[in-house]
Order: structure tokens, then C-alpha cells, then sequence
């Protein structure tokens, strides 16, 4: 893949135009931003080019790091890596936090405005989070441990997302923001101790596949799922699809269409870019290495199991966009 840093400023405004609905009213292409001043964005400089929402910040803020774990930390890219950051965020954050307290200088039982440097690893703690769970909930992490706790973690950046927002003293935040950064923590450490070593340290592969339509107006064949963190897999693919071939599986991430990177876009953009070009679509994807289940679960009475997995379908379901299962054919150039 062309490295970050060397692109344009319309490759750019043209990544971000696939971005979220919800950004679509910023003017991108008036930001005239490259590559470099992607990699270096922070929430101070979306705050002067006119995002003053922190949901925005945060959507756009995501899709950068998934933009940049994308292109340069693919190969080091891992459970344990990214768990250990995570840590390491929420931990720093915590020791700058309470650093501040013990200064005499310190104003935050009168003000509600954070320090910028703050809000920024308030905002980096949120993404690597979500990074986290992005990657525990691909691997079923519950399934090959039994450990549930990650489950929170979802809920744990909202927290944090309502507690920089809320109109009260920066020392009522700080507490908010502490607390939630222990339990991450904890997550984390949970996390780093229990997981099998081949989960820590297994690491996710690009492949390059081109599909062509076997008959003009067919459709490709291949169904995809989005989840509400904007990343896009394979689900299936049609049944005649040769049994000796690997270039295409389900769990395959969609990290590009034909010459667009559409790392964080929305599903309803990547479906237009999908249906581009009727004579075909070249496809780069993100492949994790399978594992298996070596977690048992311990027998549970037949009701308890029946409500875990009433549980674990409505949880499904809020988190995936279920494509259409019209599936019909498809082949390799």
C-alpha cells in the first residue's frame, strides 16, 4: 500500500468524504490536509478547523489510527501489542492526572474546561480501546478463554466520551476519568495474563484479490458485514466457490477497493464503491491467522445456557449490520 505520508491532499479529502454520515458537513476538501498532517491530527487542530462536537473528533480520530495501524503497524499488529498500549495509555493518563492534583497551582475544583494535552489522551484512550475490542471481539476471544470482561469496553468509552462533556468541574471529570481508566487497566491486565500465547502474539496478513462478474450484471459474490465501528469483513461467498482456493475467506476485512482505502468508512460508501465499475472490483483484504478453540466452558444448567445465548444473538445483532444474503456468483482473474 502507498504510505501514509505520501498522500495528496484530495487522496485525502477523498478518504475522509467516506467517513461517517454525521462528518459529511465538514468542508475536507477546504482543509486541504496530506498525508503527514493526517498522521499528526489531533483534537486542538479538528477543534480550529471547525469540529467542536467530540463525537466528531472521536469518529474522525478512529479512523486515522485504524488508517495508520493499517499502513505502517500491520506486521506488529496483535492482541498483546495492543492491549499493552492500551495499558499504557489509560496508566499515563492516570499518573498525569493525579500529578496535577498535587500541584498548588491546580484549578480544577473551579474550572470546566480540561487542558488540551488532557482531552487528547482522553480521546487516544478511547480509540485504542475500541481498537481492543475491535480485535478481541474478531478472534471470539470469549469463546478461546471465557473471559467476558472485554464486553465492557464499549461502554467504558462511552463513559468516558460523557464525562469530558458533562457540565461540571474538571476535578468531577477527573474522577469519572480515573476511575473508567482503572478498569481498563484492569481489562488489559486480565487480558495480557489469561489469553494463550498464539492469540498474543498472532499477527494479521494482506491479501490481493480481483473479482470479476462470471456474466455482465451479476452480482460479485460475496456478502459482507459491517459492524457499528465502521470495519467491514466477508461473511460469505457463493457455494461454487473452488474448495482448493484461498485467496477470498469469511472474516477476510476489506481494506481497499480497486485504488480507494476505505479503512473506517461507512457501509453505505462502501457499498457505492463496491458497485463502481460493473466489470469487476480489485479487493485488498486483512487476514487474521485461525485459531482454535481451546477454551472449555464449564456445564451450565440447560436454562442459563439458553439465556446466555438469547443474550449473546441480541448483542450480535446490535453490533453487525447484516448485509443482504443475495449471494449469486463470481470469479478470479
Amino acid at each position: 500500500m502507498e504510505p501514509l505520508m505520501s498522500w495528496s491532499a484530495e487522496r485525502v479529502s477523498a478518504w475522509l468524504r467516506g467517513l461517517d454520515a454525521s462528518l459529511q458537513q465538514y468542508a475536507f476538501e477546504q482543509w486541504r490536509l496530506c498525508g503527514e498532517d493526517l498522521l499528526h491530527l489531533s483534537s486542538q487542530q479538528l477543534e480550529q478547523l471547525g469540529v467542536h462536537k467530540i463525537g466528531h473528533q472521536e469518529l474522525i480520530l478512529e479512523a486515522v489510527e485504524k488508517l495508520c495501524t493499517m499502513t505502517y503497524g500491520l506486521a506488529g499488529e496483535s492482541v498483546g501489542s495492543v492491549a499493552e498500549k492500551l495499558r499504557a495509555v489509560a496508566h499515563s493518563l492516570q499518573m498525569g492526572i493525579q500529578s496535577r492534583w498535587r500541584v498548588n497551582t491546580y484549578d480544577g475544583h473551579r474550572v470546566t474546561k480540561m487542558p488540551n494535552q488532557e482531552l487528547q489522551l482522553v480521546l487516544d484512550l478511547i480509540v485504542t480501546a475500541k481498537s481492543l475490542y475491535s480485535l478481541l471481539n474478531r478472534y471470539q476471544y470469549t469463546e478461546l478463554t471465557g473471559y467476558t470482561g472485554f464486553k465492557n469496553i464499549l461502554e467504558l468509552c462511552k463513559d468516558l466520551g460523557s464525562a469530558v462533556q458533562k457540565d461540571n468541574t474538571v476535578l468531577d471529570k477527573e474522577k469519572d476519568i480515573i476511575s473508567v481508566s482503572r478498569q481498563l487497566v484492569a481489562i488489559c491486565d486480565e487480558v495480557l495474563s489469561s489469553a494463550p500465547e498464539a492469540v498474543l502474539t498472532h499477527t494479521s496478513q494482506l491479501q490481493s484479490v480481483d473479482l470479476v462478474p462470471v456474466l455482465p450484471g451479476e452480482q460479485l459474490g460475496i456478502e459482507i458485514t459491517s459492524t457499528s465501528s465502521s470495519q467491514h469483513y466477508i461473511s460469505g461467498t457463493a457455494a461454487e466457490f473452488p474448495a482448493d482456493s484461498s485467496e477470498i475467506l469469511a472474516g477476510d476485512e476489506v481494506i481497499k477497493v480497486n485504488d480507494q482505502i476505505v479503512v473506517g468508512w461507512s457501509r453505505k460508501n462502501l457499498v457505492a464503491k463496491l458497485q463502481e465499475n460493473p466489470n469487476g472490483v480489485s479487493l485488498l483484504l486483512r487476514r487474521l491467522p485461525a485459531l482454535s478453540v481451546s477454551h472449555k466452558h464449564k456445564d451450565k444448567p440447560a436454562q442459563k445456557e439458553e439465556e446466555d445465548e438469547e443474550e449473546e444473538e441480541r448483542n450480535r445483532d446490535l453490533v453487525f449490520e447484516r448485509a443482504p444474503a443475495s449471494v449469486r456468483s463470481y470469479s478470479f482473474r
